[in-house]
């Protein structure tokens, strides 16, 4: 209970720092309650203030530690590699990106080289969603190949 109690006190201070800063955040509880779409909406909208491009900085801390061990600080019960690609791809696809950085990624800590493969694979996620705004794709968009099954029936 002790223990608790310092980690409520030590969320409300970092929460209130943050917000006294203006910075604006979104927690995963906020995820759980509202769902990705909704949360997604939001914070582009407040992404979108004032500019016309979008930086993105992906925090691999996001990931399950399954996924992505080579991080400085792994949390179990992140997201999978299979929910992030599809985010990062509409993200990229909804928005004229300037740049792109991957976070907090130590490849050192991993000597099963998963956090450099998932890496990449986020980045390429993130280069389709950027070819599918320069194609004119929509953000949902799926080539005819990749959803036909073996009788090439779609």
């Amino acid at each position: 209970p002790r223990n608790l109690r310092l980690d409520a006190q030590q969320g409300h201070e970092t929460f209130g720092w943050m917000r006294n800063k203006g910075m604006r955040y979104h927690t995963m509880v906020e995820v759980e309650r509202d769902g990705w779409d909704k949360v997604m909406k939001a914070a582009l909208a407040e992404a979108r203030q004032n500019t016309k491009k979008l930086w993105i900085s992906f925090d691999v801390d996001v990931l399950d530690p399954a996924f992505m061990p080579g991080t400085g600080t792994p949390v179990p019960g992140g997201l999978t590699v299979r929910e992030a690609q599809p985010i990062m791809r509409r993200l990229c696809a909804e928005n004229d990106i300037a740049g792109i950085d991957i976070v907090e990624v130590a490849p050192y800590l991993d000597t099963s080289y998963k956090t450099a493969l998932n890496s990449n694979y986020l980045l390429n996620a993130c280069l389709s969603g950027i070819a599918m705004r320069r194609k004119g794709l929509k953000p949902g968009y799926f080539s005819p190949v990749s959803v036909q099954d073996a009788r090439g029936r779609s």
